[in-house]
């Protein structure tokens, strides 16, 4: 079951607000983050992550469905639209009413959702399976769509 994590800035948090009402998430320049949205297909589950450590609101905050696959970032809405690379069009299945953290010990794996730290820093990673159900727990369990 392919899934992923798409993480803004803590700086960019407004940004969530954007992408709800635009329906689009935004892929920055990192290579792999740019390898990574070309794996995304209409159907495919993101859990939505906003980074900043310990920080207050930081951590999990929804999941989304992908309802394309990525495509270049014209026009893209947010400030700043030059640093996109790709945008993936999305709808929000759900949205949680405060952001779920996890801790990094020593900068490495979360405790919680087992996510490799530095994948939040790219932007958009592939997930593990075990991530997947760690994170879709905090949903009721269930990602939007079955194996490829």
């Amino acid at each position: 079951m392919p899934a992923f994590v798409f993480s803004l800035r803590y700086e960019d948090s407004a940004n969530w607000a954007i992408c709800k009402s635009s329906g689009l998430i935004g892929v920055r320049s990192s290579p792999s983050a740019i390898r990574s949205a070309a794996q995304v297909r209409d159907g495919d589950t993101i859990f939505v992550w906003r980074g900043g450590g310990q920080r207050p609101g930081s951590g999990l905050l929804a999941m989304i469905t992908a309802t394309d696959r990525a495509r270049p970032a014209v026009n893209a809405p947010w400030p700043d639209p030059e640093i996109y690379t790709y945008v993936v069009p999305f709808a929000l299945n759900r949205e949680l009413r405060k952001a779920i953290p996890d801790r990094f010990p020593d900068n490495r794996r979360g405790v919680r959702f087992g996510i490799q730290n530095t994948d939040l820093q790219k932007g958009l990673r592939p997930l593990s399976p075990d991530s997947v159900a760690k994170l879709a727990a905090c949903f009721g369990g269930a990602t939007t769509r079955g194996p490829r």
